[in-house]
């Protein structure tokens, strides 16, 4: 049990040793990472309160066989599907120009950096290795810096306003799902340890 303790630390370390690096690459787009994170939490309510909606709509308007009601709970499932289109757009074009533009500075980073080495550092290695470097390195960079780092965010900040909206609605299905992730992590962690070691 230590030994497994002793590597997930190890690999928690070099996690956050990873978003050490590349946070400062982040730091000057914050306002467009704190847009996404909202546009997230935007697409997650509208998806919570959808589905109440349908509820309400089946309950209190096809049951109920009341029609304007079922027509008003409808009306506000289409005015929430064409929400959802907006802010799913508006989250694609901000992912996009943060990962653009980060690509743009990590490339210029990279080749101000290649063109201070010496002519002999260059001469040594082959073309092919530069070009992946400068290519495949920056690519991978850049997903790390702008996708990863975000994307974390935005699940801590999703799960906490997920939990939060089932919580005030219904405590016991939250208490059931809340369970069922705990059990899921738990379970996802040891069978991909099992397969990493495996490997």
């Amino acid at each position: 049990m230590s030994r497994a303790l002793q590597e997930c630390t190890k690999r928690l370390r070099g996690f956050f040793h990873v978003v050490r690096r590349f946070v400062p690459l982040v730091f000057p787009y914050w306002d467009k990472v704190i847009l996404r994170i909202l546009c997230s939490q935007g697409i997650s309510t509208v998806g919570v309160v959808s589905a109440l909606a349908t509820g309400k709509a089946i309950d209190e308007g096809l049951i109920a066989r009341s029609p304007a009601t079922f027509y008003f709970w409808a009306g506000l499932l289409v005015f929430f599907a064409v929400y959802n289109l907006v802010y799913l757009a508006t989250f694609a074009t901000v992912a996009t120009y943060i990962r653009m533009r980060l690509d743009f500075r990590l490339k210029r980073l990279i080749f101000d950096h290649a063109q201070r080495l010496s002519l002999r550092f260059h001469e040594h290695r082959p073309v092919g290795e530069n070009m992946y470097r400068i290519n495949y390195d920056t690519v991978d960079a850049t997903d790390i810096a702008g996708n990863t780092l975000p994307e974390l965010l935005e699940r801590i900040v999703m799960i906490l306003t997920t939990c939060t909206l089932l919580f005030v609605l219904n405590p016991f299905v939250a208490l059931l799902i809340a369970t069922y992730v705990a059990i899921y992590y738990v379970y996802s962690h040891i069978v991909i340890t099992y397969a990493y070691r495996l490997q």
